[in-house]
């Protein structure tokens, strides 16, 4: 969440007919995207269709084969502390003491050392919608599912 004295004016990320090839392979092309601030959008599709691509293309880690890409009306840069992202994984061992509210916390600042401020504490609390101690936000993060880490921890699920 950024401040709204430091959101931009515009779009918060825009793809021009933006193209992607890997391996010999066209993943899309031609692609217009604006995300206007506040919007939610999501992105769906078959694996192998590019869509952990398009992610490491906003977040700058990958170069576009054709078109343009910009956060905040910048150009995409690796580091950048404009987009929290926090990847999907296939597990956390037992002995990992990481809770959901820690997880949404290295989305917000896993770029910066150090220990997380109380201003950057309220953003998580304001994230996750809820402040209280025994939300499932503040229990260790299930062994199910990645898509179910994503959404949050809610308890054990299916194998995923």
């Amino acid at each position: 969440m950024i401040p709204s004295s430091r959101r931009a004016a515009g779009p918060v990320l825009e793809l021009r007919d933006a193209g992607l090839v890997l391996g010999g392979r066209q993943l899309w092309s031609g692609l217009d995207l604006t995300v206007e601030p506040g919007s939610f959008v999501t992105v769906i599709g078959p694996n192998g269709s590019g869509k952990s691509s398009l992610l490491n293309v906003i977040l700058g880690m990958r170069k576009l084969t054709s078109g343009d890409v910009h956060v905040n009306g910048r150009a995409a840069s690796r580091g950048t502390n404009q987009v929290g992202y926090v990847p999907q994984h296939r597990g956390f061992g037992a002995d990992v003491p990481l809770r959901g509210a820690d997880l949404v916390q290295l989305g917000v600042d896993g770029h910066r050392w150090g220990l997380p401020s109380p201003r950057r504490h309220r953003v998580v609390v304001g994230l996750l919608g809820q402040g209280v101690g025994g939300h499932p936000a503040h229990q260790p993060l299930p062994e199910g599912c990645g898509g179910g880490r994503q959404r949050g921890p809610v308890g054990p699920g299916p194998p995923g």
